[in-house]
């Protein structure tokens, strides 16, 4: 059994799921953080944000860059973004 994890849950924690899951994919291991940086809720230092958007994304560097989810890993936020939209200036504004 290398390699597997197990976890014991009470259930009554079930209970405070509004889903009242109980499946394998829901309790699953709590992130372990770095004791040296401060981290803070995503929605506390985004202006705004929006999921997805109705064009095609490269990977050429052309157009304007999209930071999607993608680029957060491990609790910790890209500082660039891998993908591209070839869009106008005026639907870039309307993306904010």
């Amino acid at each position: 059994m290398e390699g597997l994890e197990v976890s014991e849950v009470n259930f009554s924690e079930t209970l405070k799921n509004k889903d009242f899951r109980m499946d394998s994919d829901f309790w699953t291991k709590q992130p372990k953080k770095n004791p040296h940086l401060r981290y803070r809720k995503i929605g506390d230092i985004l202006m705004g944000s929006q999921y997805g958007i109705s064009v095609s994304m490269n990977e050429d560097n052309i157009g304007y860059p999209i930071y999607r989810m993608n680029e957060i890993h491990n609790m910790l936020c890209d500082l660039s973004a891998d993908k591209y939209a070839d869009i106008s200036i005026m639907n870039l504004k309307n993306l904010n």
